[in-house]
């Protein structure tokens, strides 16, 4: 195609517009397709980014609550452990097996809603 295009530009054949209109529209759809698929990148990126910020919070939060945990006294770590343990059950049968029911789900600890508050 390159060739024809040559010759027709240096006079040596004739070339039909209609190739090059279709072209030209293809092109455009193709450069259409991709700037909107690099929107689209744009906005899953910048979603990805504000999510990774949130959990970074989120993690220096747990972190700065675990510092806090261990730099309380026993009294202290025995009331929030009560606050937020309801049961242990330790079982023995080859293994110990041991199971922590907390009071709240992990949703609930984050702030999250779960589906059936919500």
């Amino acid at each position: 195609m390159e060739a024809e295009t040559l010759r027709a530009l240096t006079s040596e054949n004739q070339l039909d517009l209609s190739v090059v209109n279709s072209m030209l529209t293809k092109q455009k759809a193709r450069l259409d397709a991709a700037a909107k698929a690099e929107e689209e990148t744009k906005v899953q990126l910048e979603i990805e980014k504000n999510s990774k910020t949130v959990n970074e919070v989120r993690v220096d939060e747990m972190l700065t609550w675990a510092t806090r945990f261990d730099e309380a006294s026993y009294e202290a770590k025995h009331l929030v452990s009560a606050q937020l343990v309801d049961r242990i059950e330790i079982r023995k049968s080859t293994e110990y097996e041991i199971s922590i029911h907390f009071r709240m789900t992990a949703e609930q600890f984050l702030g999250r809603k779960t589906e059936a508050s919500a």
